[in-house]
């Protein structure tokens, strides 16, 4: 499920960088939800960060699961 969450993720990510790069000159709502999406995988990967040293996992492995 991890590698299946990881690839919708990373899939969501680029089309949210898409709309950034295209829609930036116009107001739409398509500024703001790329913008909470790109704000939800950083608060994710954090997440990740903090979970991967508390339980002391090795660095190669909370990288794997990183979006970004």
């Amino acid at each position: 499920l991890s590698l299946l969450e990881r690839m919708l993720d990373s899939s969501s990510l680029i089309m949210s960088t898409k709309m950034l790069k295209e829609y930036t000159r116009y107001y739409n709502i398509g500024f703001v939800l790329s913008f909470l999406n790109l704000k939800w995988f950083e608060i994710r990967n954090l997440r990740c960060i903090i979970m991967g040293s508390e339980r002391r996992t090795p660095i190669n492995k909370v990288r794997e699961l990183l979006v970004i």
